[in-house]
């Protein structure tokens, strides 16, 4: 491994995170040392490290994987950054234009993730949404999404409040409603 600009410990370190995350098969700590050449002493200091500040996890089998803050911030709202960036003006045109809190959503599994939210100018004290996650079912977004083609998760539909849909065909008949309007409406559904 090369030294760089940084001290040899911390480039060392960084190198080993960096071929742990590039490697396009699980790891060991064998493989680590034949592939960095590192005395073993080192490598496993280098290692406890990492492991130490949660950006490698060793598992019982051996095996290296990627720690919980790698993790975290691959799941972060940071991989929508641009998408945020493009779509804020239309949100902010759309709220403009309604005086209502206008959230910007992705698809994570069977649950609706709010990335971005502009909020109304008619409430005060807006739910700030962004990084929720709630059910398709529920949600205006939820059914946008489910009515223009995602699949609805199986099992009963939670009912989270008195006014949530949660018969399939009640669920249905709303989804058709919503592709003919071109919107969704969630009345006290969450």
């Amino acid at each position: 491994m090369r030294s760089g600009t940084g001290t040899q410990s911390v480039d060392r370190a960084a190198e080993l995170l960096v071929t742990i995350l590039d490697s396009g098969r699980p790891l060991t700590f064998t493989d680590l040392q034949r592939q960095t050449g590192l005395a073993k002493s080192t490598l496993s200091r280098l290692l406890s490290s990492l492991e130490h500040h949660d950006l490698v996890r060793r598992a019982d089998d051996g095996i290296l994987r990627p720690g919980p803050v790698i993790t975290r911030f691959a799941h972060s709202s940071r991989p929508y950054d641009e998408l945020i960036s493009l779509a804020l003006p239309h949100l902010q045109a759309i709220s403009d234009a309604t005086g209502e809190t206008i959230n910007l959503a992705i698809m994570v599994g069977d649950e609706v993730e709010q990335i971005a939210q502009v909020d109304s100018t008619y409430l005060m004290g807006n739910v700030n949404w962004v990084g929720m996650r709630v059910p398709l079912h529920c949600t205006a977004l939820g059914k946008v999404f489910l009515a223009y083609g995602a699949s609805l998760p199986e099992g009963r539909l939670a009912r989270l409040t008195p006014d949530t849909i949660s018969s399939r065909a009640d669920l249905a008949r709303e989804l058709r409603a919503t592709k003919w309007r071109g919107w969704a409406v969630a009345d006290f559904e969450l």
